[in-house]
């Protein structure tokens, strides 16, 4: 297969016309001799590409890592002045603009596309380090260091599915995404332990910085990779490393949040909830009780319940309910669940607001049967609102 492809680049097309003219192009010709010859099937190829394999992305996905299997680097590196993989990939990212996975089965076509572009980025690393390990020059990368090279790309593309998956013009389902990402650090390490350290680097960056803008994305990346790296110790440690850094940090930033609203007017409190809170409820939702197993998060998340249980009841009513249903010891929840009460009591005037996310968590069977008042400081509380 790979000799068809150069059969076909050394075709001469020009001579299929039958046109005497030649003397009349000599010029053009010997311009055109010192430059390499671009394969028009190849071309052809990536204008494939670029439609979204002509339209039929659920059937012609999964072939493009076996098409790249039989071209060769030279007809790759004919293709374009810039770094052959670099136009390879821009081909394979101009589906977006096209609008080609835009279709009733949009999630399973972007999924599609997002399989065969890692399944492809990883094939064309291993022929690179190949071709460098066996003392060949590598056309595809450019000029320079193969390593460094390398890095430039995983660095580019992985952040480029981030990026498109973050402001949703990749439509993969986030749990979908997770998995062939973790599936493709996985295959990495495999080529070598550097490459998926340094990849684990560019997405660790986006996940951290992320928790703000997306973080139901963020979160289930979390999970899915904590649950997949669980008994590979480099990559378990890493992300167990930078959950916690994110976790600890929007507790404590949504400490200082708290600090700087609770001296303006308690109905202010009852606004939309913090990015911090969201996406403590959105790990809560992933992680449910596994949340707490990290004792230094939990000893943060636990104080700030206790002491501000009433405010994060007006603030974020879904968090402070998914703390209640998730944390196990008794004992913690109680004195929350106790501190709680007591705040309501000494504040009836808000009783109507404050109240009917309590009533409706009890009604669905949210709480947990333990959580029980500590003594009478929910009487007054009932004759009110009767």
């Amino acid at each position: 297969f790979p000799k068809a492809w150069e059969v076909e680049r050394s075709h001469d097309y020009t001579k299929d016309d039958g046109d005497d003219d030649s003397d009349s192009e000599l010029s053009d010709e010997e311009d055109k001799a010192t430059l390499p010859k671009q394969s028009t099937s190849y071309q052809e190829f990536l204008h494939f590409l670029q439609l979204g394999c002509s339209g039929s992305p659920l059937q012609g996905f999964p072939t493009v890592v076996i098409i790249i299997s039989t071209i060769p680097s030279s007809i790759m590196a004919s293709s374009s002045s810039q770094p052959p993989l670099d136009n390879f990939f821009a081909s394979f990212w101009k589906v977006l603009d096209s609008r080609a996975l835009s279709s009733l089965q949009r999630a399973a076509t972007s999924a599609a596309f997002l399989t065969s572009f890692l399944e492809c980025m990883v094939f064309l690393i291993k022929r690179v380090r190949k071709d460098a390990q066996n003392g060949q020059v590598s056309v595809l990368l450019g000029s320079g260091p193969v390593e460094e090279l390398t890095v430039r790309l995983l660095s580019e593309q992985f952040g480029k599915v981030w990026m498109h998956l973050e402001d949703g013009s990749l439509k993969v389902e986030h749990r979908a995404a997770a998995r062939l990402v973790a599936h493709t650090l996985l295959d990495l390490k495999d080529v070598d332990p550097a490459l998926s350290s340094e990849a684990w680097n560019v997405l660790s960056v986006h996940l951290r910085e992320s928790r703000h803008l997306n973080p139901g994305l963020v979160s289930v990346f979390f999970k899915v990779f904590y649950d997949k790296f669980k008994h590979i110790s480099d990559l378990r440690d890493s992300v167990a490393s930078l959950m916690s850094a994110s976790l600890k940090a929007s507790v404590q930033d949504c400490r200082t949040s708290i600090d700087g609203m609770i001296t303006s007017e308690a109905d202010q409190l009852s606004g939309p909830p913090n990015h911090d809170m969201t996406f403590l409820v959105n790990m809560l939702a992933q992680f449910r009780e596994g949340l707490f197993d990290d004792a230094e998060f939990s000893e943060l998340v636990d104080n700030l319940a206790i002491h501000d249980a009433f405010v994060l009841l007006k603030m974020t009513p879904t968090f402070l309910l998914g703390y209640l249903s998730h944390r196990k010891k008794e004992t913690t929840s109680s004195e929350v669940w106790h501190a709680l009460l007591s705040s309501l009591a000494e504040n009836p005037a808000q009783a109507e607001v404050t109240v009917k996310p309590l009533l409706d968590a009890a009604q669905r069977g949210l709480l947990p049967r333990h959580l029980k008042p500590k003594g009478h400081e929910l009487d007054d509380l009932a004759e009110i609102l009767l």
